[in-house]
């Protein structure tokens, strides 16, 4: 059974680039979707399915602000809402350029790919957390965010994964990596990229072993 609480939880995954796209002031704050009936909230545990949308409201937070209703008529959430839905947006004046900004969004996500203790990076917390505070002029505009991450992905400088969201779990996470052996990849991080694996070449003094052996063969 699905219930209330999984039901706000996946509005609250999927929410978050539209409503910002809309009201770009609501950046940066947290996203919080209450579920309604009759004027009285919903007990969390009850089924979706008890849901009325006639005698219902849906309610969205944030940060702790004043509540802002939205209609509430319900459609079922597509999990790929959740990747990059916002429109193209021109990239502001005085800002790099869209290759300047993937390059950048690369090194970024490069740091971000070797925390430790960690085992990926969450699409919606490195472009909403990790890329304003990289000190990029053009990330602090959610829109600009969208566009540099959206044509990393398309031009196949990033890939896209999911992860099971206990949260929600009809809602997987999405998450982003690196794709090493691009050029943009290769040209953004220089020997970094290459040296991914960890491998290093070990010099040995001496004649080469192929010499060696075939010495020894005769």
């Amino acid at each position: 059974m699905i219930t209330i609480r999984e039901s706000e939880q996946g509005m609250e995954q999927i929410l978050g680039i539209p409503v910002e796209t809309l009201l770009p002031q609501t950046a940066g704050f947290s996203l919080e979707v209450e579920i309604f009936e009759n004027g009285r909230k919903k007990r969390r545990d009850a089924s979706r399915n008890s849901f009325r949308p006639g005698s219902g409201e849906i309610r969205i937070k944030f940060g702790g602000s004043s509540t802002r209703l939205l209609s509430a008529t319900v459609t079922e959430p597509n999990e790929e809402t959740t990747d990059l839905s916002t429109p193209e947006d021109v990239v502001p004046e005085g800002f790099d350029t869209l290759l300047e900004q993937i390059a950048g969004l690369i090194k970024s996500l490069e740091k971000a790919e070797q925390r430790p203790g960690f085992d990926f990076v969450a699409l919606t917390w490195f472009r909403d957390q990790v890329l304003p505070a990289e000190g990029y002029g053009w990330a602090e505009t959610p829109t600009a965010r969208d566009e540099a991450l959206r044509a990393a992905i398309q031009d196949g400088a990033v890939l896209t994964s999911k992860v099971p969201n206990p949260k929600a779990p009809l809602y997987p996470t999405t998450t982003i990596r690196l794709n090493r052996q691009h050029p943009q990849v290769v040209a953004a991080l220089g020997e970094q990229a290459g040296s991914a694996s960890g491998f290093q070449p070990v010099s040995i003094s001496g004649e080469p072993l192929s010499e060696t052996v075939l010495r020894e063969r005769r």
